[in-house]
């Protein structure tokens, strides 16, 4: 290596003249500067790293934890909403039964209990056709059926008490899979009112054409047996009387001659003699 001088200048004692490093020595300071750089870039890198995933953990753990408060709230609403529905279910006026696909019942409410006239032990060891009078029994797999093909289904019957009594009912059914397999719930309503109130209707209605046919009869018919046996005839299939017959009164005798006659017992007619309305004599 060359060895380095330091002159005086001439000019202007005392004054070192301008030195310039040699290259070698520029070379290896630039060398340390790059490889302190070099290293400052990775500790920077390191320390992102390291950054990023200490905020992802946290990130993480609050997500954890939010989701299991989340799982927790859920866990509580099905909860409150399960008793509600046993509530419900167990307060409600309708007969609610639950049952599994075999027919076999799984539970019954209180009003199941009240109208049946069977306790909740024996409700539970019967099955759903059970339940049913014995002239529907054997629609019984035809409304199951069709139920379960659609998933749910509203239908009428009749079905039958403890001590024999029959009713009709509008069953409310649905399916649906639970836990351990398909499951079938049914609302059951005794319509008894309904149905007498329909039959009152009917019945009302029927006598309603019977006297409107009857008017128009007494206007059009001018022959008094003639006309008297198409009342009688009207009475029976418009009104939905068994049997209806008419008989002339005799003011002077007091006897009543039966002389039109329609519907059932026509035999019995036959065989009818005059009476007296005023009793025997």
């Amino acid at each position: 290596m060359p060895e380095s001088r330091v002159e005086l200048s001439q000019s202007r004692p005392g004054r070192l003249r301008s030195w310039a490093p040699p290259v070698a020595v520029v070379a290896l300071a630039a060398a340390i500067v790059l490889a302190g750089m070099l290293v400052l870039d990775r500790l920077a890198a390191v320390v992102l790293v390291g950054g990023a995933g200490a905020g992802a953990w946290m990130w993480s753990r609050r997500q954890r934890a939010a989701l299991a408060a989340a799982h927790g709230r859920l866990e509580q609403a099905q909860q409150s909403f399960s008793e509600r529905l046993e509530f419900h279910m167990r307060q409600a006026n309708d007969i609610v039964l639950l049952a599994d696909d075999d027919g076999r019942i799984l539970d019954a409410n209180e009003r199941a209990q009240q109208r049946y006239g069977y306790t909740r032990a024996e409700l539970l060891a019967m099955r759903a056709r059970e339940l049913r009078a014995p002239e529907t029994a054997a629609s019984y797999e035809g409304d199951h059926e069709r139920v379960r093909a659609c998933g749910r289904g509203v239908y009428e019957t009749v079905h039958r008490d403890k001590a024999g009594a029959t009713f009709p009912v509008e069953i409310s059914a649905s399916v649906f899979e639970a836990g351990s397999g398909r499951s079938w719930q049914s609302i059951i309503r005794d319509i008894s009112e309904r149905k007498a109130a329909e039959a009152r209707i009917q019945r009302l209605n029927r006598l309603y054409a019977a006297l409107s046919q009857t008017s128009e009869a007494i206007v059009r018919i001018q022959e008094r047996d003639e006309l008297f046996g198409t009342i009688c005839r009207v009475a029976v299939a418009q009104g939905g009387f068994v049997a209806a017959w008419i008989g002339m009164l005799d003011a002077g005798s007091g006897e009543v001659v039966p002389v039109a006659f329609a519907g059932i017992g026509a035999e019995w007619f036959a065989r009818v003699r005059p009476f007296n309305v005023r009793g025997p004599r």
